[in-house]
């Protein structure tokens, strides 16, 4: 199980942008709790830049994530980034 951590820098690409309601909806039926804490923006059009965003207290397994999408045909690409080290003082 690899997830999204708290206070990380992260982000859901998608190659349709048209397919972003329904990632998110996905990332509902998966887990409704994790869902509440799903930062606005967190989901994105892939533009050929990584550039994370803080992922605040949301934490989705990302492979169980991503099979879910992929098994519908849509592609989504996780990035996790990195633990704020000031977080945890």
């Amino acid at each position: 199980m690899s997830r999204f951590m708290s206070k990380t820098h992260g982000r859901i690409f998608v190659a349709d942008e048209s397919k972003i309601p329904a990632v998110r909806a996905k990332i509902k039926e998966l887990d409704d709790f994790e869902y509440t804490y799903l930062p606005d923006n967190f989901v994105t059009k892939w533009n050929g830049k990584i550039e994370t965003t803080y992922g605040h207290k949301f934490e989705i397994d990302m492979e169980q994530l991503t099979e879910a999408c992929w098994n519908e045909g849509i592609w989504i690409f996780c990035v996790t980034g990195y633990r704020d080290p000031l977080a945890y003082l």
